[in-house]
């Protein structure tokens, strides 16, 4: 249990203290974002337990890649978005999803798998 009545804005503070770019109006609770080369937008949600990464190991190769998340964004929980990816506008993932490396979830539209595989286009 948190002892933050706010656990939240610890969050936000600490990541923005460590160089993650964060929009207004956001949520994330109890996830996990790499201190480096993340950019969320305004009015994200994060869902519980999803884990976005910019890097990692493939092979013999370190990447080290960025990771944006445009606004009106929602991840579900546990979620994992890998180096590379760019979520644009208004997109969803379903919870329990997984990135690529380098994808790129196309504005309005939900994805959903593993990996995850666009589902549906939303009308404007």
């Amino acid at each position: 249990m948190a002892s933050n009545p706010f656990p939240w804005l610890k969050n936000r503070f600490t990541l923005k203290f460590f160089g993650v770019k964060i929009g207004k109006n956001g949520i994330s609770d109890n996830s996990w974002i790499s201190s480096e080369f993340v950019e969320i937008g305004n009015n994200v949600i994060i869902g519980m337990g999803s884990t976005l990464i910019s890097f990692g190991i493939e092979q013999d190769k370190f990447i080290l890649k960025q990771i944006q998340v445009e606004d009106g964004v929602l991840i579900g929980a546990k979620c994992v978005i890998l180096p590379g990816t760019i979520i644009n506008k208004q997109a969803k993932l379903s919870a329990h999803s997984y990135t690529m490396i380098d994808d790129v979830l196309k504005e309005n539209s939900i994805y959903s798998g593993h990996p995850a595989k666009l589902k549906e286009v939303k009308k404007k």
